[in-house]
């Protein structure tokens, strides 16, 4: 398994929109990049307080019901 070195564009797309979607739709803005390392970097940037801990309630929403049609 190769690693790919994050991009700056890559982490402030996911800075940006991190709080409104859920990690399904962050998929698909960043394409090639799996949940797992998605979910990696999320935790890297709350540690560094680069972005808050809660999505909001909308997003949540969204990811449960994803969730559940899998």
């Amino acid at each position: 398994m190769s690693k790919r070195r994050w991009k700056p564009a890559e982490v402030e797309l996911l800075k940006t929109h991190y709080m409104n979607l859920t990690i399904q739709e962050l998929m698909r803005l960043l394409p090639g990049r799996s949940q797992d390392s998605i979910n990696r970097m999320i935790a890297r940037l709350k540690e560094d307080g680069a972005i808050a801990d809660q999505k909001t309630t909308e997003a949540r929403r969204r990811a449960l019901k994803q969730r559940r049609s899998i």
